[in-house]
């Protein structure tokens, strides 16, 4: 009747009004009770031992048992066992959580009271932590101008939000993005200062600069056979993609070397692509690089890549078709014609040669890859300001001249033209096909069908799909009617 559970006969709130017992969850302690604690059970390994003597399984009091592999009582959780708060009460190891004292610099997202200012001059930026070994490679000086960096030879990185000062010409210490697959990148911060200028005529006229702080550089591990696809949308300034074996400076100038890869075109604000195909095995460098070493405004971008496996060549008719011609642009500049992979493989067009009026014609002589199911444009500039602000331009030759005013005109694609000399895919047509600036189009359901992709009806003007003002096709996209659909005929 005394209303107390902690006593020989608990009676109290939820009492049993039963002799107090071990297992019946009220903690027998008054009245010459000795129980420490109660569960309810009498299953050791619980938190309470199966004879209510005492908590068991506890980390931090000493006693190694249960799960416990370890427990000395002391509390510490930087000591080969940590049985402080949180601790594990298991033997120290990289992974825990923990920093282990004099064995570890670190532990996943414990740096302890490590920092950047820990690293020589740095003072901004942040640590990484590999194998519980600090890295600080992501530390950096910061800066307001160059007179603030304390190392000789650096500058002051101004396109950095915060500025940081770095080495002209110094190696990739900015931990570059690895790419693998297909992916989307854009600005940020984690900008390279490297030494990057070339001698442009022995490049290919390829223009890269030397300049303060523009550089962003993405690995890629590839395998022999690899291929890569980049397009580059600059936010309306000049950029150059390049991409090289090494990072930074990645060509000995004296030597007179080249890129392992670089764009086609490099004018301003305009898309820029870069096809490669992987020679060896290895990890090659994709480098952003502006062409503008005064402005400090940070340079907005989208880069797009596709990293994929192996590439065939267009070796058959039907492999490639071309599937859009712009004869008749007003400009020989703006003239173009779309090619489309009918093969379902990647095809590297490299060695493939475009012929077109009066048996003209241009190679393509560099790694160029039709992704499965892509449409490619073909011109004669891809710089926007002259081609009529065409932006998917994937190769371009300055000789190209479509010029739809003569009787009979054609575009021909051949693979392999000094051995094989296998057609690929040709169309003729003729001088007055077109309206001027109207793009015709191969309805897609011959997309597949080069033996009829000469004839007139399987052809359609682009009257309704403007790409800019007053020019009329689908260039680089499936062609549409004007309900929505792709486009059908006879």
């Amino acid at each position: 009747g005394n209303h107390v559970n902690s006593d020989a006969c608990p009676d109290g709130t939820g009492g049993t009004c039963q002799s107090a017992t071990c297992g019946d969850g009220f903690i027998y302690n008054t009245g010459g009770g000795t129980e420490a604690c109660d569960d309810g059970n009498m299953v050791d390994c619980d938190g309470c031992k199966g004879d209510c003597s005492r908590a068991d399984n506890v980390c931090g009091d000493g006693i190694p048992e249960c799960t416990e592999t370890c427990d000395d009582g002391n509390h510490d959780n930087t000591d080969s066992c940590p049985d402080g708060t949180g601790g594990t009460c298991a033997a120290a190891v990289c992974g825990d959580g923990f920093i282990w004292s004099g064995h570890e610099g670190c532990d996943g997202t414990n740096f302890g009271s490590a920092s950047c200012s820990d690293y020589g001059t740095d003072d901004a930026g942040s640590l990484a932590c590999a194998g519980c070994v600090i890295d600080s490679s992501g530390c950096y000086e910061s800066c307001g101008d160059t007179s603030d960096c304390d190392t000789s030879g650096q500058q002051c990185i101004l396109t950095a939000s915060p500025h940081f000062c770095d080495d002209v010409g110094d190696t990739c210490d900015k931990n570059p993005t690895v790419i693998s697959g297909t992916g989307s990148y854009s600005y940020d911060d984690n900008l390279e200062n490297l030494n990057d200028s070339y001698n442009g005529t022995n490049c290919g006229d390829i223009g890269l600069s030397d300049s303060e702080g523009r550089d962003r550089v993405y690995a890629v591990t590839m395998a022999v056979g690899d291929y890569l696809v980049a397009w580059l949308q600059p936010n309306n300034w000049d950029a150059v993609l390049y991409l090289s074996t090494s990072c930074g400076p990645p060509l000995d100038l004296s030597s007179g070397a080249c890129p392992v890869g670089w764009n086609r075109s490099s004018s301003y604000g305009d898309n820029e692509r870069l096809d490669y195909v992987a020679t060896s095995d290895g990890t090659v460098y994709l480098v952003v690089d502006q062409d503008n070493g005064t402005s400090v405004t940070p340079r907005d971008y989208t880069l797009d890549v596709t990293v994929g496996a192996g590439t065939v060549h267009p070796t058959s008719a039907g492999d490639v078709v071309v599937t859009e011609i712009m004869p008749d642009a007003g400009s020989n500049d703006c003239e173009w014609i779309e090619l489309y992979n009918a093969n379902g493989s990647p095809l590297d067009l490299n060695g493939s040669r475009i012929y077109y009026r009066d048996n003209k014609s241009f190679d393509i002589d560099y790694p160029l890859i039709l992704r499965p199911g892509e449409y490619m444009v073909v011109g004669r500039t891809a710089d926007t300001s002259s081609n009529c602000g065409l932006d998917w331009m994937s190769w371009s030759d300055g000789g190209f001249d479509l010029d739809a005013g003569i009787v009979h005109s054609y575009v021909s694609l051949r693979w392999d033209p000094s051995g094989s000399d296998t057609l690929i895919d040709e169309v003729d047509y003729p001088g007055t096909w077109s309206t001027s600036k109207h793009a015709m189009y191969l309805c897609t359901n011959h997309n597949n069908d080069t033996d009829n992709d000469d004839t007139a009806n399987n052809w359609q003007e682009d009257d309704s799909d403007q790409y800019t003002t007053n020019y009329y096709g689908t260039p680089a996209d499936e062609s549409y009617e004007t309900d929505g659909n792709p486009s059908t005929c006879n």
